[in-house]
């Protein structure tokens, strides 16, 4: 069979010269948002950003089981306090 390695995306964000965030993304941290079962057979395939609003900087995480349709859509936003909010995006 096929073997997928994990994933893992570093992101920055600054506002100038201030930083805002810095950390790096596994899949296992959406195990908020997505079920541990489908966790083990997905990839953490792209991370892409949306908009800046007051609530921060959004971004579209998608966790997909290979060879498959099955796949999530998580919204994530970072807040300009550095927090990370992570949902399931309707």
């Amino acid at each position: 069979g096929t073997i997928y390695k994990e994933n893992i995306l570093h992101l920055e964000i600054f506002k100038g010269a201030a930083k805002v965030f810095s950390g790096d993304l596994h899949k296992s941290d959406f195990s908020t948002a997505v079920s541990s079962r489908f966790l083990q057979q997905a990839v953490f395939s792209d991370l892409t950003c949306l908009s800046v609003d007051k609530d921060g900087f959004h971004y579209f995480a998608v966790l997909a089981i290979p060879d498959s349709s099955i796949s999530y859509m998580v919204e994530v936003i970072v807040g300009f306090n550095g927090e990370i909010t992570k949902r399931i995006k309707k």
